[in-house]
């Protein structure tokens, strides 16, 4: 498996997290924030998966524990045992809230007499990525590009420049409602005058979502424990994004007969028909799949076509509710808040679900639009795309549709693979860039649905900008 560059960032992201969370000084010193997480990825170790042939990388600390990292990376920092923390406050009225909370042999950041500040605290990591996919931007592997780095001033790695630039493009952004959510989680737990410990849980466990079926969609976990309390109102959970803007994948065989349901109520009653005897072509053909993967093809392209020209808003409240469960999933999978982060070289675009709200309530429309594919270099024969016809301000703007097709607020995709065929009586896959004299074919492999470009109103950061024209109101 390759690397992916969305599980590397996964990690960083989580560190950096908890890096802002240990700091006295709130990441302001950005290089040493960065010192802090490549120590933290070149500290990680390599664990176990359920299948034994597949290995994870894996941190898992409680800060102060271990804080060499902690240590070097910031400044000032006073660390107490929980016997030592006893003894500080036995004198005082905390004493019999905090004794059964702290632990005699555990380490805690200590902030007693500093005015405004809790009394302790502590931070705990806990990372785990598949190995294949990130493994070489962690552990030794990192090690050797950063001495690298250091000996020649750069490395030819491109993966590795990709993946530092987005995280000190992350480290130096303080702008975006990610960052005052982690703000806040320090802070009104920090400066209060009712809690005297407090514990964060940063929690990126990039395994387990894939395994939820779709209704885990957060990568990383933020939970605050106050005086031994879960506090769950407070808790933020974060779905990320950075080499793919995928929602949303799924395979051919379950997906096909879902999409043809929601679009059969807008394509001409004669597809329809062709429709259904294509999906019965597809279960009594599963078996044989080049048949079966021609029928979903036939579908795919037949749902596509029969899409109407015209802008026909009728499936608009179900594309809003699609759009809902893939950005957030199951309302009982998370406790707090929940957002989609992506993260790249040059930005940070963000859809909370305090603007999805917003936006679903703002009058926009839903239409389908099929995109048919012009370029025989690529396997797919198209994608549809769902764009918004704004209400507009009730004033000089009117409604009006959306016409640019990366204004979308999401889309559709059917991802096809060129398909293997006979030369010399060996299988091999025929492409157009290696012909080898013969046709290329292409074959469904598999459903995605991906969010709007980089100017779609979906994104948080584009919403005033939308107001400004008087297509939406404010």
């Amino acid at each position: 498996m390759s690397i992916k560059q969305g599980s590397v960032m996964e990690g960083i992201f989580a560190m950096y997290c908890a890096g802002y969370l240990v700091d006295p000084q709130n990441g302001k010193d950005k290089n040493a924030m960065a010192n802090f997480i490549d120590d933290l990825r070149i500290d990680t170790t390599l664990g176990q998966l359920i299948d034994k042939t597949k290995k994870s990388v894996d941190y898992n600390n409680t800060f102060p524990a271990k804080s060499a990292p902690a240590k070097n990376n910031f400044k000032p920092i006073t660390i107490v045992t929980g016997k030592e923390a006893k003894e500080m406050i036995k004198d005082s009225e905390k004493y019999d809230a905090l004794s059964g909370i702290l632990v005699n042999a555990e380490d805690y950041f200590e902030s007693v007499g500093t005015e405004g500040y809790i009394d302790f605290s502590q931070v705990e990591l806990k990372v785990r990525v598949k190995e294949a996919e990130t493994g070489a931007y962690y552990g030794p592997n990192l090690k050797k590009l950063i001495d690298e780095e250091k000996k020649k001033g750069k490395v030819a790695d491109t993966k590795y420049n990709d993946i530092k630039t987005k995280m000190l493009y992350l480290i130096n952004n303080n702008q975006t409602q990610f960052f005052k959510d982690l703000k806040s989680a320090k802070h009104k737990y920090l400066k209060n005058s009712e809690n005297d410990s407090v514990k964060w849980t940063v929690d990126a466990d990039g395994i387990a979502g894939e395994t939820s079926g779709g209704s885990i969609k957060q990568d990383v976990t933020i939970q605050i424990f106050a005086d031994g309390k879960r506090i769950l109102r407070s808790e933020l959970n974060f779905s990320l994004k950075s080499d793919s803007v995928s929602i949303h994948g799924g395979g051919i065989y379950n997906s096909m007969p879902e999409i043809f349901e929601m679009f059969e109520g807008i394509i001409p009653a004669s597809r329809v028909t062709e429709g259904k005897n294509y999906l019965k072509s597809i279960t009594s053909k599963r078996g044989h799949e080049e048949t079966s993967k021609a029928a979903i093809n036939s579908v795919w392209r037949l749902v596509g076509d029969g899409i109407p020209k015209n802008q026909n808003t009728k499936l608009s409240d179900h594309f809003w509710g699609i759009l809902e469960k893939r950005l957030f999933g199951s309302s009982t999978a998370y406790k707090g808040k929940i957002q989609v982060l992506e993260m790249n070289q040059t930005e940070l675009r963000e859809v909370t679900q305090k603007q999805f709200k917003k936006l679903k309530e703002s009058g926009i429309l839903l239409y389908p639009k099929w995109l048919a594919n012009d370029n025989p270099k690529q396997a797919t024969p198209g994608s549809i795309k769902i764009l918004p016809i704004y209400p507009g301000d009730g004033d000089k703007v009117q409604k009006t549709v959306e016409k640019d097709k990366d204004k979308d607020l999401f889309k559709i995709r059917m991802s096809y693979e060129w398909t293997k065929q006979d030369v010399d009586g060996k299988k091999v896959r025929i492409t157009p860039k290696e012909p080898r004299g013969m046709t290329p074919k292409s074959a469904p492999f598999k459903i995605f649905i991906e969010l709007g470009g980089k100017d779609s109103v979906i994104h948080d950061e584009n919403w005033e900008k939308f107001v400004k024209e008087g297509l939406v109101k404010g």
